[in-house]
């Protein structure tokens, strides 16, 4: 995961850092459609016939994007793959819930007349063709091929080489002979596919970085690689004499791919490689995520305060890589302080973050804009930028980057032994030891303001000759074996190797820090456990994702900040972090009961102090039961522990039930389950203006004096007083 997220670093962050630097208007205009047609038109055009269009901006992106292009198809090539330079070369973004909305047979008749057959096939034979469309469109629509696999039939299955699967992702090329090559990918794209030029830019940029990631780690056939390494552990732990044969046999079983495919290294395999983002029923697995779109919009709109507790994570990774506490303090505050304008900017775009918010409406919305699931993944990208959340995201991994490259520049300038113990253990995990440590101390920039900062471009920059050190045992054998004709190509090529290797071990370094640093649910390890490594738009599969929705975060928690705190063994460390989270939990609470119209709450009470651990992150789904909010409507803890959408329909057929006993249903309750169920009503400043316009008046109305027991309550449990009217009546 690490070296897929290098890889993206390296594909995006100097792309989105170039535009930045020379064009930076253009972040504001990545969705507009004319632009994005542009671009379309320019990069089918041959590079050695001039612009398409008149359009200065698409030229730019156009040009941009051909660069990045080529360069994860060189680097794809470099690893296995055997991917020819196709000029005029545009990707695709099928989307597959509209591609099933056509038959078969009519996808394939609409789309045929328009395709360039030697290009995308190598052949002109129609009825050929027609047969490998047809593969194409069951791949699209169902993730996988629709024949029985080989196990299936009881057969031998070949595992997928993916450098082959590389060279042969580019299927369709439309004809570009009559200069409308543009205009037939365009139509194409409006009827079958989604988002825009740029959408199908920066999807094939993710695909890439995930196959070179896998391929570098594990070669151009990754599935036969991991098994051959199974193998031949298996092997080991059968000739073990001090292992049981019971012992022997399930040491075999977990050492395999197939046994237990939802728990041990089955489900790693299938979350690293692919196969859990990739639906088995595409209108089942659009439709449940919707749903959870929903319930995140839902659920959500406070976030923004919650996430306060990020500052303290951050501080806290700089604590664990050996930096004093109050140093630590000091850069993050400042950080965050400072935002992302000017050189900041820059050099957390080169590092490969702190944009995702800008490419949100790229990134997220993999269904077209006019289909259900579309048009709500368009509502929820809008949502988060409403509430906050994505600038705070955004600024945060910012600032934990140029942290960690800030400090990378500072202590370059001394030795490896001169730097805290702490961080040379860090940087070892990463693959980064004195030797490589040496070179890349003289890559470092100093910004503007005069912060020195270790640059990865820098790193490819340096001279060739920076890296022999690195490589001088290579260099003697290779002097002993090869002629002085053969040695110069050799070490020409050995040197651009080392020197790959070493922006990728620190664009590595830097983006799985920023994950310690800012926690998601998005890490493989712990999508691992939120998924079980199963596949979307299955019953096993969508079951999982509804019951671990929202506890991604925790999970996190756990194993990043805590596991890393524990792992440090030092006092200070594990003390800061409580501490810490403590006052942060606190002071995020504070808000929310500010918003409410509630003063601070007593830091003495211990329910305060365990609603401050809550709102930390350290609890996570649980404060929920701790504090008796499993029950809000008539939930069972168990109920609760279904996931938001279980418990939401758990408290519909509550509701149910009793109006099927004739027992009276309370409009009070009914009117906030569905309150409680309504995107961008919870938004952390409509819903006081809100409740303060006509939902408490409702509430009242329906449940009277529900209000006062409402402040009675808060009272009694936490000291805390009213400090703003209920209704607008009140006022006067």
């Amino acid at each position: 995961a690490r070296t897929t997220l290098a890889y993206k670093s390296l594909f995006t962050g100097p792309l989105m850092a170039a535009i930045d630097a020379e064009n930076p208007h253009l972040f504001r205009m990545l969705g507009d459609k004319t632009l994005s047609d542009d671009i379309a038109r320019e990069m089918h055009q041959a590079t050695d016939a001039g612009p398409a269009t008149q359009n200065a901006d698409a030229q730019f992106l156009a040009g941009l994007f051909r660069d990045a292009l080529e360069q994860t198809r060189q680097h794809l090539n470099r690893l296995g793959a055997d991917i020819g330079r196709l000029d005029g070369y545009m990707p695709h973004s099928h989307d597959s819930w509209r591609v099933m909305q056509t038959p078969e047979a009519d996808w394939v008749e609409a789309i045929l007349p328009d395709l360039d057959l030697e290009r995308s096939f190598g052949m002109a034979d129609e009825a050929r063709a027609r047969e490998i469309l047809s593969e194409v469109y069951r791949t699209i629509v169902t993730g996988r091929r629709a024949e029985p696999t080989a196990a299936g039939r009881g057969e031998f299955a070949e595992p997928r080489n993916m450098a082959r699967g590389a060279q042969q992702e580019r299927v369709l090329h439309f004809k570009n002979a009559d200069g409308q090559g543009a205009d037939r990918w365009l139509a194409y794209n409006e009827r079958f596919g989604h988002g825009d030029s740029v959408t199908a830019v920066m999807e094939h940029l993710t695909r890439a970085s995930r196959m070179a990631g896998m391929m570098e780690v594990l070669g151009p056939n990754p599935e036969t690689m991991l098994r051959s390494i199974l193998d031949a552990q298996q092997i080991a732990v059968r000739a073990d004499a001090a292992l049981s044969p019971e012992d022997k046999a399930k040491q075999v079983r977990r050492l395999s791919i197939e046994d237990r495919p939802n728990l041990g290294i089955g489900a790693s395999w299938n979350e690293i490689s692919g196969l859990t983002l990739t639906p088995a029923d595409v209108s089942t697995a659009r439709i449940a995520s919707s749903v959870r779109l929903v319930q995140s919009m839902s659920k959500l709109g406070a976030a923004l305060w919650s996430s306060v507790t990020d500052t303290v994570t951050v501080t806290a990774n700089q604590i664990y890589q050996g930096k004093p506490m109050a140093q630590a303090w000091g850069d993050t505050i400042a950080g965050y302080a400072q935002g992302r304008g000017g050189d900041r900017r820059h050099v957390s775009f080169m590092l490969g973050e702190g944009f995702n918010g800008i490419l949100d409406h790229v990134i997220t919305p993999y269904v077209a804009m006019d289909t259900a699931p579309g048009r709500i993944s368009r509502l929820a990208t809008r949502f988060f930028k409403m509430s906050g959340l994505t600038w705070w995201t955004d600024t945060g991994r910012s600032v934990a980057t140029r942290v960690a490259a800030a400090d990378f520049g500072r202590l370059a300038a001394g030795g490896w032994d001169q730097m805290p113990d702490a961080y040379r253990r860090v940087l070892s995990q990463h693959g980064i030891e004195a030797g490589q440590w040496e070179v890349m101390r003289w890559a470092v920039w100093e910004s503007e303001e005069g912060t020195p900062y270790l640059m990865p471009d820098r790193i490819a920059a340096l001279p060739d000759e920076a890296f022999d050190d690195l490589i001088a045992d290579e260099i003697a054998k290779a002097r002993g074996r090869l002629s002085a004709r053969q040695f110069e190509p050799w070490l020409s090529q050995r040197r651009s190797r080392a020197r790959l290797d070493l922006e990728l071990a620190y664009r590595g370094f830097i983006a799985d820090e920023a994950r310690y640093a800012i926690l998601g649910s998005d890490d493989p390890a712990n999508r691992r456990l939120t998924t079980l490594g199963t596949r979307p738009g299955t019953l096993i599969g969508e079951t999982v994702r509804f019951v671990m929705q929202f506890k991604g975060f925790p999970l996190a928690f756990t194993s990043g900040v805590l596991g890393r705190a524990a792992a440090s063994r030092d006092p200070r460390h594990i003390g800061h972090l409580i501490a810490g989270l403590l006052v942060a939990g606190f002071g995020a609470m504070t808000a929310k009961d500010l918003i409410k119209g509630y003063g601070p709450r007593d830091p003495t009470e211990w329910n305060t102090i365990l609603a401050a651990a809550f709102e930390a992150g350290a609890l996570g789904i649980y404060g929920d039961f701790l504090f008796g909010q499993a029950n809000r409507f008539g939930n069972s803890v168990l109920e609760t522990a279904m996931g938001p959408t279980g418990g939401t329909i758990a408290s519909i057929g509550n509701l149910f039930q009793q109006a099927m006993w004739e027992q009276d249903v309370s409009a009070a309750r009914t009117f906030n389950l569905v309150l409680a169920n309504t995107p961008f009503a919870n938004l952390w400043y409509v819903r006081p203006v809100l409740d303060m316009l006509f939902l408490n008046a409702l509430r009242e109305e329906w449940s009277p004096g529900s209000l006062q027991t409402q402040v009675r309550n808060r009272e009694d449990q936490f000291g805390q007083e009213r400090i703003a009217p209920f209704t607008v009546a009140d006022l006067q």
